[in-house]
């Protein structure tokens, strides 16, 4: 019986802990044992474990913007209020230590600053450099095939660029367009479906608001060749001449390369080149001019000394690219087919090819190549005929690739469409869908 009650005595009563009878202890829990990951309380645990069930476990870590990687000392996410930040993502130029090594923008030569979706161009669009912080577009008119027009594209301006302004008749409907700018006023060189070019020069009006408008400056002048002219392609440096190569086909058995300096009607030269399948690639520094002459040789020449050749140079015998010369950097780039893919390479007016080739990107299947070029920086556009892929390779004049791939659906060919301009800093990408991608030099 004695020891029923006690029996219902201890269960009727609440366990207060062992005091001693000494009341200098409160009273309270008993102290656990010092067994490792054994806790009350998270505190007793690691600073990334949780005391679950009396024992301290591992959690998951906590992660405030959800990119998968928790702050220190439970992770590495430097920045764990940013998703863009964390360990193993891609450094961008944005300012920030994207991939949390302690370095800002390393390794970002470029910075694809926006991509602008304007109305579709028309099959012969050309562009070029302009005023300050903008680029002049050269069309025809959808509505009169015969009008070329123009419009400016300001790029610090949002939405649609201003309304195309008519600028010159053709005589008939153009097969292609080429603009080049040269600081003060471009040339626009339009070959013709009847075999003849026509050459105009476009300036900025300054009597007219807002700056830039675009308008015809002399008469437009028709080249006096007799040949049927089957390409054309134009370019110009900064302070410097406008040079103008026309394609054309004095007999069924030939291919000419004519090089006009406009507004003088007569070609400084004529080169001999492939018949079946004309080459594109002009570019100059300073007074040398750089034109591809059949599809494995380039030449060179000098025009402040009466077109004086300095080189001529057969660099691939595999052949070159679709459009294979380019300048940037104040220095000759041409692009090259090779046993993989293609390849591009410094060239030298004087000496030929100088150190070694360098891959601009993976091999592809889109197996043809134009190279454009830029003060600091060189686009690689590859593209199919067979399809409308894009793809764009970034490059500094040291051919370093500095971004990953622009890839984009284009619509049609973009051999004779894709254009690039520079208005510094700024370098801009038109593709035919109407985009206008705009590239700056990461930290410039």
């Amino acid at each position: 019986m004695r020891g029923t009650w006690l029996l219902a005595w201890s269960l009727l009563t609440p366990f207060r802990g062992c005091s001693c009878a000494e009341p200098s202890h409160p009273s309270g829990p008993l102290p656990r044992a010092d067994v490792p990951g054994v806790c009350s309380r998270d505190e007793e645990c690691e600073p990334c474990d949780r005391c679950i069930g009396g024992r301290c476990l591992p959690t998951s870590r906590v992660d405030a913007d959800g990119d998968g990687h928790g702050a220190p000392p439970c992770g590495l996410d430097c920045n764990d209020d940013d998703r863009s930040v964390a360990p193993g993502l891609r450094e961008q130029c944005d300012g920030r230590d994207n991939d949390c090594d302690g370095v800002t923008d390393d390794g970002v030569l470029f910075k694809v600053e926006r991509e602008v979706l304007d109305a579709p161009i028309g099959p012969h669009a050309a562009i070029t450099g302009w005023i300050p912080e903008s680029v002049l577009v050269v069309d025809v008119s959808r509505d009169r095939p015969r009008t070329v027009v123009a419009h400016v594209r300001t790029l610090s301006e949002a939405g649609p660029p201003r309304s195309s302004l008519p600028l010159f008749e053709l005589p008939t409907t153009p097969r292609m367009l080429a603009a080049a700018w040269n600081g003060e006023r471009a040339v626009v060189a339009v070959a013709l479906t009847n075999g003849q070019c026509v050459v105009a020069f476009v300036e900025p009006d300054p009597d007219r608001e807002p700056s830039g408008i675009p308008r015809l400056s002399g008469e437009p002048l028709l080249l006096p060749t007799a040949d049927h002219v089957v390409a054309v392609e134009a370019t110009a440096e900064a302070g410097s001449i406008h040079v103008v190569a026309v394609d054309s086909m004095p007999s069924p058995a030939m291919s000419l390369r004519r090089l006009y300096v406009p507004p003088d009607p007569e070609p400084r030269l004529g080169i001999p080149t492939d018949r079946s399948n004309p080459p594109r690639g002009l570019a100059v520094v300073g007074n040398v001019v750089g034109v591809v002459a059949s599809q494995n040789r380039v030449d060179f020449f000098d025009a402040s000394e009466d077109w004086r050749l300095l080189g001529r140079h057969v660099v691939s015998e595999r052949g070159l690219a679709n459009r294979a010369l380019a300048a940037s950097g104040g220095r000759f780039v041409v692009a090259m087919r090779d046993d993989f893919d293609h390849s591009l390479a410094h060239i030298d007016p004087e000496t030929g090819l100088t150190g070694s080739a360098s891959e601009p990107a993976p091999a592809t299947r889109l197996s043809l190549l134009s190279v454009y070029g830029a003060p600091d920086v060189l686009l690689a556009v590859r593209h199919d005929p067979a399809s409308t892929m894009v793809r764009v390779d970034l490059l500094d004049p040291d051919l370093q690739i500095g971004h990953e791939p622009v890839v984009e659906m284009a619509h049609g060919d973009v051999s004779a469409l894709a254009g690039a301009a520079s208005t510094p800093p700024v370098t801009v990408l038109l593709l035919p869908s109407g985009n206008v991608i705009e590239i700056r030099r990461c930290g410039g």
